[in-house]
């Protein structure tokens, strides 16, 4: 589809680095913000600036409004009820809150996979024995292993959507199905997935689903954590503080009403807002249409990564990938690999382990550089990476990085 309307709406792609455009691929870490998000979090600073759940004046009402109207959008994005929604931080808090919501007992185990960012693995290990289930030949998490790991100890299977990686699309409605069969809590990263799928929470059937704003046009600082009502009902709080009780006399107090007893303390009011207008933007382009142009980026990313010589590309798969994709040239480390393409191309990706060491291990690699793209992204600039990389791969051979670096 013709993204070409969509890029109007980003700003920092007028961005020029010696008068050459700069390419955008590191939106696995962060996407760009639209003009929307920026005029909703400007407006909040310049013509609301209150705190919520708290005044009755004017403007507290305002950013009150705003602020339960942004919960409203995220719970219609993914199809959940507006107090199944908690705003977080970001996914990997969301996690951890949900990691204190799960009733675990001495001896329990979670099943997660190989193919977690670390978010979706330590604060697992942190409270109960984890078991890693694998990846098959493509590198997609193995529905099969994971059912096998289920036991009677089995408390929990908390999977990646779409691998932060590879952007392969994991099966995450077999794990969950499984779950079900043996009584198992599911959770469901979908930091990569938000952005990129439509999600529907009640079609999927998880307990427990997280994602952050920063990777789909939305503020930093912001995330979101869904638990499933029931779940939800009776839940603690893990923070205590203003505006998550209604009365407190001395040791005794009474808690608000669910999701607000789960949001202690100011929260980030400008980033909730934020989201909602990203959310905005998300739906007005189509969530559908975004999945389309992403699974097609991402099919181009990988057959162009696997036409340079001697590139290991990682997924070799193009079934059901979204576009995200990594990558290791023999003869220079990824770290100088990635620098050569800002500093020499002004294409920015990301190099290293990604925060999900178990994989890039089981692949065998130090690091790899990765390549992430999203709606702001065009054929051509796929194109354009994947000429950059067969540069410097000739000036590899020819003369060494040196001379790769002076293309």
């Amino acid at each position: 589809m013709n993204m070409e309307p969509v890029r109007m709406n980003f700003p920092a792609l007028e961005l020029r680095l010696n008068g050459v455009p700069v390419i955008f691929a590191d939106n696995a870490s962060t996407t760009l913000k639209s003009e929307e998000t920026i005029k909703a979090v400007t407006h909040y600073y310049t013509r609301v600036c209150a705190n919520v759940h708290r005044g009755v004046g004017a403007l507290a009402q305002e950013a009150e409004a705003e602020y339960e109207g942004a919960r409203r959008k995220v719970a219609e994005f993914i199809n959940a009820d507006p107090d199944e929604i908690i705003f977080t931080r970001n996914a990997t808090q969301g996690i951890n809150i949900a990691s204190q919501f799960v009733p675990f007992r001495p001896l329990d185990e979670v099943v997660t996979t190989v193919a977690e960012h670390h978010s979706n693995i330590l604060p697992w290990a942190k409270k109960v024995r984890i078991f890693l289930a694998n990846i098959d030949e493509e590198g997609r998490v193995d529905a099969g292993s994971v059912e096998r790991l289920i036991s009677k100890r089995t408390k929990l299977i908390a999977i990646g959507h779409v691998s932060n990686v590879t952007g392969l699309i994991h099966p995450v409605e077999r794990a969950i199905a499984a779950a079900k069969a043996h009584g198992v809590l599911t959770l469901v990263d979908a930091a990569q997935s938000a952005p990129h799928l439509p999600i529907d929470v009640k079609e999927l059937g998880c307990d427990f689903l997280v994602f952050s704003g920063h990777k789909m046009t939305g503020p930093s600082g912001v995330g979101v954590l869904y638990v499933r009502r029931e779940l939800l009902a009776k839940a603690e709080p893990v923070e205590f503080g203003g505006g998550m009780v209604t009365e407190v006399t001395g040791s005794q107090y009474q808690l608000e009403g669910i999701p607000t007893r789960f949001e202690a303390g100011t929260p980030n009011i400008e980033g909730v807002i934020g989201l909602g207008a990203a959310v905005d933007f998300l739906q007005s382009v189509g969530m559908d249409d975004i999945r389309r142009h992403s699974l097609s980026l991402g099919k181009r990313l990988v057959k162009g990564l696997r036409s340079v010589p001697g590139l290991k590309v990682y997924p070799q798969s193009t079934r059901d990938h979204v576009g995200i994709a990594s990558l290791v040239m023999p003869g220079i480390a990824a770290d100088e690999l990635a620098r050569q393409l800002s500093d020499s191309f002004n294409i920015m990706t990301r190099s290293g382990l990604h925060c999900a060491e178990p994989l890039v291990r089981a692949f065998g690699q130090p690091g790899m550089v990765r390549a992430s793209l999203y709606i702001y992204n065009t054929a051509g600039e796929v194109d354009a990476i994947v000429a950059a990389l067969q540069r410097i791969r000739d000036g590899l051979q020819v003369g060494g990085a040196h001379h790769a670096a002076c293309l």
